[in-house]
């Protein structure tokens, strides 16, 4: 999401950046790019560690709760705690992502939340299973995330031409999405399996080999951090990101988009789907996971055809708003899907959705905002993804305990897919590009 960023380590000329190569087939173009980019793939190899641990972690608790308490609301709460952090600190991540060295803020962050999902471990395997320490794991969670989340995304606009910026999200992506499903899939059956608390370990050790990858990161420039250092305080710094976000209308809307589909997507998909698996269709933790992990295999093609095409994607408000109003319909038809496989299917392709719609927004901001700024306007936007999210959990889920979870589902869908249609009637968000 950001602007003129200098091209970091060795990329070629050529349409997109990819250098040698571009008269070869997409996905050769994409692996010649990401081959010339020595920084992109040390990022994509954390970004892999990293949510192949997380999402093992994540059906680890999501199992965990739902066995303490049987209660979606329980499962909402521990959700808010994930990203209250984030409402707070995202723009502050942002900030020290601006100030600081972003390469450090990341690798600060992920060591910082690899002995929460350690000690976890060792509080399941000692027999201490309780919701106040998973309340606390939740809340580290969020909070190094705050700090991760803008630096990571910051960065790779540090080291890639703007030319090759949709190309280099989609890769992010790939790596991010080919791991999702498999983490999904091996967190159920290690939950199933050995527990819990395997599941917590893994991911432990998972953070801290993306730590050490990223470690291996060539440092920043010298005179673009001394640059950071001269700039305004704090509070100035902060006042630059809001004036830089506010006087530009598409970035409103977009902040709006993201925060819409993050509260009826996140909402169901997070809070209710353990209950929906196995009340409705009738599912264990395997069927629960695979579920899961099918939004990560959909996310996973969508991001391999978007690496491949690179920057050749046009109006991408217009595919925005298209991919919005189908997640929505696939969101609401899964409860009468009927089967976990027919879940499944529905799940991957509102998967391809979440990815087009992300790396849309990512690559607007990384082509309209000037690198001074990136990480601030990127924490405005993950901050706006979450403002809703605290109000989602316990809204869906407290439908789901008191009605049925499948009229969260319904629900959830047809707020994404009223907005996606009522979205294509308004020239600024189609002509975002």
């Amino acid at each position: 999401m950001v602007v003129r960023a200098v091209a970091g380590e060795g990329t070629g000329g050529g349409g997109d950046g990819g250098g040698r190569g571009a008269g070869s087939s997409g996905p050769a173009r994409a692996l010649v790019f990401l081959a010339h980019n020595r920084g992109l793939a040390l990022v994509c190899g954390a970004e892999a560690l990293l949510s192949l641990g997380d999402n093992v972690a994540f059906i680890a608790i999501s199992w965990l709760v739902l066995k303490l308490t049987g209660l979606s609301l329980a499962m909402a709460g521990i959700l808010v705690c994930m990203t209250l952090p984030g409402l707070v600190l995202l723009s502050v991540g942002g900030l020290a992502s601006d100030r600081l060295a972003r390469r450090a803020v990341m690798v600060s962050a992920l060591l910082v939340k690899a002995p929460f999902y350690l000690a976890a471990a060792i509080a399941v395997l000692a027999g201490r299973q309780a919701m106040g320490w998973v309340f606390a794991l939740a809340l580290a969670h969020g909070v190094c995330n705050a700090f991760y989340l803008p630096a990571s995304r910051a960065l790779i606009a540090d080291m890639v031409p703007p030319a090759g910026l949709m190309r280099a999200n989609s890769l992010l992506e790939v790596a991010k999405g080919t791991m999702s499903p498999l983490g999904s899939l091996l967190g159920g059956a290690l939950v199933g399996t050995l527990g819990t608390g395997s599941a917590f370990l893994l991911d432990g050790v998972a953070l801290a080999c993306a730590a050490a990858l990223l470690a291996l990161l060539p440092p920043a420039r010298r005179a673009a951090e001394a640059a950071r250092a001269r700039r305004p305080g704090l509070l100035a710094q902060m006042r630059e990101g809001l004036a830089c976000a506010g006087r530009d209308i598409r970035l409103v809307l977009l902040f709006l988009l993201m925060a819409l589909c993050n509260f009826s997507l996140g909402g169901p998909v997070d809070a209710v789907l353990p209950r929906l698996a196995q009340e409705v269709l009738g599912s264990g933790p395997e069927g629960y996971a695979g579920l899961y992990s099918a939004l990560g295999f959909g996310s996973l093609g969508a991001a391999l055809g978007l690496s491949a095409v690179g920057q050749r994607v046009r109006r991408r408000g217009l595919v925005a708003l298209f991919s919005v109003t189908v997640m929505g319909l696939g969101v609401a038809l899964l409860p009468v899907s009927g089967s976990v496989a027919a879940g499944v299917a529905l799940m991957a392709v509102v998967g391809v959705t979440v990815v087009v719609v992300r790396v849309a927004a990512v690559t607007f901001i990384q082509t309209l905002v000037d690198e001074g700024l990136r990480g601030r306007v990127l924490g405005l936007m993950y901050t706006a993804a979450v403002t809703l999210s605290p109000a989602a959990y316990p809204a869906f889920a407290a439908l789901s305990d008191a009605l049925s979870p499948s009229l969260a589902f319904v629900a959830g869908g047809a707020i994404m897919t009223l907005y996606g249609l009522g979205g294509l009637a308004v020239p600024a968000i189609r002509r975002l590009d």
